[in-house]
């Protein structure tokens, strides 16, 4: 736990490279950065939202399903009119 806080407060951060989970995530092609968007978003290809979906419903169903009193929410992807004309 004080190595995730440290890293959140940025004390602990490391030069040391690229993560792990960068190179295996690419390796099963499972999503990738984005790299017309911001840094750190990710464009997920299929297997990827498969995986991230499955987790995502195995979750909702073990917290929100089993009496939690806990609410599912969903917030819209915002697009600017710069990356619109980049798409069309």
């Amino acid at each position: 736990m004080e190595k995730l806080v440290s890293y959140e407060l940025g004390t602990g951060a490391s030069d040391a490279g690229e993560p792990p989970h960068v190179k295996l995530m690419r390796e099963k092609e499972l999503c990738d950065y984005e790299s017309a968007s911001d840094v750190g978003n990710l464009k997920w290809f299929p297997k990827g939202r498969l995986v991230r979906d499955l987790l995502a419903d195995y979750v909702y169903n073990l917290v929100v399903i089993k009496e939690q009193c806990l609410l599912k929410l969903q917030f819209s992807m915002i697009w600017t009119t710069k990356l619109l004309m980049f798409i069309c």
